[in-house]
């Protein structure tokens, strides 16, 4: 599967938004969006859009080659593109996602946001590859990325990542780091700056009528945008959807802890929706911890998650080191996001205890 990536925003700055845009195809229907993104161009301006490349900034802003091109066409190319990438998304969910990771200037933050927005970005590709996985096919990932500045920086980052871990463990489905290309040549790379653009515009200017399109794109189960992130200082009120997605989340899960039978049953539908119904085996255990899960009778990821620590801790030859080593690989193949990592298996207590 091919990861196209782009981005906009400064992430030094005090009052802007970084943001980068995925857009993720398999490889087989890369060649077939290519030609619909054609055709949406020249449908909408004519033969003389297929010879420009699509800036998502410029073709907005009227500027470049864009100039010559009427308002209302390049009003229209804008809208029918994001139309047609959410499309892809709904129509296609194995083969087709969309991913955006925003981060907001936080004074208090520990770390370089560059490097964590691609490291957030890539574990939602992971997740996506997990997914792909449950249909039977070993899946792997390649990533491609505007050539920018931070070329220098990501790949040895994304090797390090790759060959030793990121704090979740290795992205060892990334078959290689990052190729760089010039932006020019691809539309898919030109598809991701729009994406980039489209929510950098949400997060930053408010203005959200395209990305209530692309929306559809990002793979929403019941509401919550699975391929969508926003990260920001601590505390911090935030009503965007991928914020509000994460209150949901922690709010069913305080109501399923109380016993509340609605929450419980809308949250086993949703770690369904989301894949969490997957043999063990996906996890990809040392072969001792495997062993001792399975001889408790744990043959699956959503069987896992509903023991709590103390259970797992009471499973013969199932020691801390074991438990340290679910909670990593739980995230590291995509079934808990990173900012979920407060997050510890055991939302249920299959032996009465929580």
């Amino acid at each position: 599967m091919l990861l196209y990536v782009d981005e906009s925003g400064n992430a030094d700055s005090r009052h802007d938004v970084f943001v980068l845009g995925g857009l993720a195809v398999d490889e087989a229907a890369a060649d077939w969006l290519r030609r619909e993104i054609e055709s949406v161009i020249v449908g909408t301006v004519g033969t003389d859009g297929a010879a420009l490349e699509f800036h998502a900034k410029a073709v907005r802003a009227g500027s470049g080659p864009w100039f010559r091109i009427e308002r209302s066409k390049r009003e229209a190319l804008m809208s029918g593109l994001c139309d047609l990438l959410a499309s892809w998304g709904q129509s296609q969910p194995d083969d087709f996602a969309l991913f955006g990771v925003a981060i907001s200037h936080d004074d208090n933050r520990k770390f370089d946001p560059v490097e964590r927005s691609f490291e957030e970005l890539f574990l939602l590709f992971r997740r996506q590859l997990v997914r792909k996985t449950a249909g039977g096919r070993s899946e792997f990932g390649l990533v491609v990325a505007d050539e920018s500045r931070y070329e220098d920086v990501l790949q040895p980052i994304t090797k390090e990542w790759r060959e030793v871990g990121t704090r979740f463990g290795p992205l060892r489905r990334l078959v290689e780091v990052p190729l760089f290309a010039d932006s020019q040549a691809t539309r898919l790379l030109q598809m991701a700056d729009l994406v980039a653009y489209v929510t950098h515009r949400a997060y930053v200017a408010q203005d959200k009528e395209l990305f209530d399109t692309l929306l559809r794109g990002f793979r929403p189960v019941m509401g919550m945008p699975q391929g969508l992130l926003h990260l920001q200082e601590r505390g911090a009120p935030c009503d965007c959807v991928a914020c509000s997605a994460k209150v949901r989340l922690k709010e069913l899960r305080r109501l399923e802890r109380s016993g509340d039978p609605t929450a419980t049953a809308e949250l086993h539908n949703l770690e369904v929706a989301r894949g969490l119904a997957n043999p063990l085996s996906e996890l990809e255990l040392s072969p001792r911890c495997m062993r001792a899960l399975s001889n408790d009778g744990i043959e699956s990821v959503q069987e896992l998650l509903a023991h709590t620590e103390v259970d797992l801790l009471g499973i013969r030859n199932f020691g801390v080191s074991f438990l340290n080593e679910v909670k990593e690989k739980l995230v590291s193949h995509g079934f808990v996001s990173v900012e979920e990592r407060e997050y510890r298996p055991g939302r249920r207590s299959s032996r009465g205890e929580h």
